[in-house]
């Protein structure tokens, strides 16, 4: 299996942090994706639902939105 992190320190990082275990990745990501993808003036943004069964801290209940 590939880790990211050290499983070790996880447990304190994640009480500050959960996004922990991938935290170095994340900030890479957010670091180089302007160098990756430079939008022009016209973009279109759209939206999907998936529904899920597992756990979300960060759930909205939308009633109107069929997922």
């Amino acid at each position: 299996m590939i880790r990211f992190d050290d499983h070790s320190s996880r447990a304190s990082r994640r009480s500050k942090d959960k996004l922990a275990a991938v935290r170095v990745i994340w900030n890479t990501w957010v670091k180089n994706l302007p160098k990756m993808y430079n939008p022009s003036e016209n973009v279109t943004v759209d939206e999907r639902l998936y529904p899920v069964k597992g756990r979300c801290q960060f759930r909205q209940y939308m009633p109107k939105k069929p997922a």
